[in-house]
């Protein structure tokens, strides 16, 4: 499983973080005054082109960190549909061409994949909605729970996966022209034919 997992952090931490085209949507938050909104239990269902996902926030004393841990969490709901909708392919492939993690992503580690998915989605991740709730933790200190929609299309996040498989595919080549061994060129000639095979399947479309 962690093999998968960094192979959805180098699908999604490269090209999404380098456009700068598309801004993002903050609406206001609503308080915690009556009902909660529907989406908060129940996140609203594919619709056309366009995805949701709903963030979840820990007790935080500042609206800001709430508000921080709440889009982390969309964040990783987004990357488990991704995992989830591909498991299948990635296992099949990484069978095919005998991969491993150091291959797909010698870079990434699981301890900055938030960081690399927060900054890589800044551009295309829309912020539809928010609401936060005031609570007390058990020291009965109060804070604030957040929960976010967030929406990002089909089209947008299959350009994202498509850009970084071609060029990991790129980077692979590369590396297999500098490679000093034949195992070593081998290794990252799977890596190539590993990626431009996920990108000619395509992802979420």
């Amino acid at each position: 499983m962690k093999y998968l997992f960094l192979v959805l952090v180098a699908l999604i931490g490269y090209e999404l973080a380098g456009c700068s085209s598309k801004q993002e949507i903050v609406k206001e938050a609503l308080n915690s005054v009556g009902d909660r909104p529907k989406w908060v239990m129940v996140p609203p269902a594919p619709e056309g082109d366009q995805l949701y996902f709903v963030g979840t926030s820990a007790l935080y004393g500042t609206e800001k960190h709430a508000r921080r841990d709440a889009k982390r969490d969309a964040i990783r709901e987004m990357s488990e549909y991704v995992r989830v909708l591909n498991k299948n392919k990635f296992e099949r492939a990484s069978v095919t061409y005998g991969m491993d993690s150091f291959v797909i992503m010698p870079t990434v580690s699981e301890r900055n994949f938030e960081k690399i998915m927060s900054a890589s989605t800044a551009n295309y991740l829309r912020i539809e909605d928010m609401y936060f709730e005031r609570e007390a933790d058990s020291a009965g200190v109060p804070g604030y729970k957040y929960f976010m929609l967030t929406g990002i299309s089909k089209t947008d996040l299959e350009t994202a996966l498509q850009s970084n498989a071609k060029a990991n595919a790129e980077d692979a080549q590369k590396a297999m022209g500098l490679a000093s061994t034949e195992a070593a060129k081998a290794q990252w000639k799977n890596a190539r034919d590993f990626w431009k095979e996920l990108a000619e399947d395509g992802f979420v479309q």
